[in-house]
């Protein structure tokens, strides 16, 4: 079940993002590391057409966190993506957190596709995005992380 972020939620998604590097995952060079609802607030505050969602099951209550991004033609790009808590990762949670939000871009934004980043060295992101129909498309991009290189590509999906 997706439901839109709200500031009650921020403690279990700093808790989630515990690392320099998961938070580089979780959002390239966007925040600075520790994450802090300041720099998260301003950051939505700055983007009010982008949607933050919780996302839940009924066993185990709030499991992931997203972000659906407008893009011109119709096409958003999911950011933001995590499975909070360790335990649950590889357990398929990350290809239902992604299908709800397919879902939702599919029945709210009536997109007819959607695309997303990833760090190429995120086999199981990878893995995960593949299995669900995403692609690699265009160019890679690198970041600098204190100096060390990283390398970022797009994938999509067409509905």
């Amino acid at each position: 079940m997706l439901r839109h972020f709200t500031k009650y939620d921020f403690p279990k998604l700093s808790k989630w993002v515990n690392s320099e590097e998961l938070l580089l995952q979780f959002s390239a060079t966007t925040f600075p590391y520790p994450l802090n609802y300041a720099d998260l607030e301003v950051y939505i505050q700055a983007n009010p057409e982008r949607k933050f969602y919780m996302i839940s099951d009924t066993e185990l209550g709030d499991y992931g966190f997203g972000e659906i991004i407008p893009q011109t033609g119709n096409v958003p790009r999911l950011g933001r993506l995590l499975v909070g808590e360790l335990s649950l990762r590889g357990k398929g949670l990350g290809k239902k957190m992604i299908l709800l939000l397919l879902d939702e871009c599919r029945n709210v934004h009536s997109s007819t596709g959607a695309e997303l980043y990833v760090l190429t060295d995120n086999e199981p992101a990878i893995k995960c995005y593949e299995s669900i129909g995403f692609g690699f498309i265009g160019d890679d991009i690198e970041i600098n992380l204190k100096g060390s290189i990283k390398t970022m590509k797009k994938m999509r999906l067409d509905f």
